[in-house]
């Protein structure tokens, strides 16, 4: 079964036949909900390799899927490479090996991953990751607070007219980006990223501009990405506006001066497979501002909704 199959094949087990009349419904008892773990911001889903179980990572700015060379060499795992690309992380952009027609499992279903980019995570149970040829398949829905997930279908989902978030796809790099205001100075489109575990990474000019590290108390952190890490400085905005939702005591990072993101460049060639070269965004959106919410997301239209939820 390829990944378009699975898909389709559990929206429509899981929910076609369960949606409530009213389409958005979000009544906790609602069937259709697979559960999720919510590890350091981030949304992993169980999977399996070669007999070898672990967790893929859903990320919503990741262009494609790819596996993790960490998983692979731990399990002492090799796949026959079918060429190489070019794969940008946050901080670093390298080349590496491509396969295709992998075998796997993901949430009990056997699948197919059709292409697979190679990348390095620096942690060695997660094997995928899941990106754009796996998303854009569905309208996929995210309950963070109860760390579960579900898939609705387009013809019972209209984003279109239920969005309340302004949003749109940003074709340069084929992802989803956001407006938000920060601290009512300014607002910025921002990408939508399940893997980021901030609140928001944003270009230093913007920050520099409102002298925001000067005004509220900075710290340095390392942090690691697809490839490679890197040093950014982070303070925390006292509030942050995304439709009608006020966010507050939001972390907000930036890279730490002296320090180039790969995320922030502006290259002249778009040959990267996992990650787009640079798109119109100013930043990411990530789990601090998106944690409180059930964020419901349709990839291929590049709209969003949100719901304000809590523990049930």
């Amino acid at each position: 079964m390829n990944l378009r199959t699975f898909v389709l094949s559990c929206a429509f087990v899981f929910l076609v036949a369960q949606l409530p009349n009213h389409a958005y419904a979000n009544d906790a008892n609602t069937d259709g909900w697979l559960p999720i773990k919510i590890e350091h911001g981030r949304l992993l889903v169980q999977s399996s390799l070669a007999g070898f179980d672990g967790y893929s990572l859903i990320d919503h700015r990741a262009n494609s899927s790819a596996v993790n060379t960490d998983f692979l060499q731990k399990n002492t795992l090799r796949l026959k490479s079918r060429g190489v690309t070019g794969v940008q992380g946050l901080a670093e952009r390298n080349r590496g090996p491509y396969y295709r027609d992998v075998p796997a499992t993901l949430l009990g279903v056997d699948v197919e991953f059709s292409k697979l980019d190679q990348v390095s995570l620096d942690r060695q149970d997660v094997q995928f990751i899941l990106g754009a040829d796996f998303l854009e398949l569905g309208v996929f829905q995210f309950d963070y607070p109860n760390a579960r997930m579900r898939l609705l279908d387009r013809d019972t989902v209209n984003l279109g007219e239920l969005s309340n978030v302004k949003s749109r796809v940003d074709s340069t790099c084929n992802v989803v980006n956001a407006e938000v205001r920060l601290k009512d100075a300014q607002n910025v489109w921002l990408t939508v990223d399940t893997a980021a575990a901030s609140g928001v990474l944003m270009e230093r000019s913007i920050v520099a501009q409102h002298d925001w590290l000067t005004s509220y108390p900075s710290e340095l952190l390392n942090v690691r990405g697809v490839n490679a890490g890197s040093t950014v400085e982070q303070f925390r905005l006292p509030v942050l506006q995304i439709g009608n939702f006020e966010v507050t005591d939001v972390p907000v990072r930036v890279p730490a001066k002296g320090n180039n993101l790969e995320l922030f460049d502006r290259p002249t060639r778009t040959d990267s497979n996992l990650r787009c070269r640079r798109g119109k965004a100013q930043g990411l959106l990530g789990y601090e501002v998106l944690k409180d919410f059930v964020l419901t997301i349709d990839y291929r239209k590049g709209k969003i909704h949100l719901q304000p939820t809590t523990t049930s």
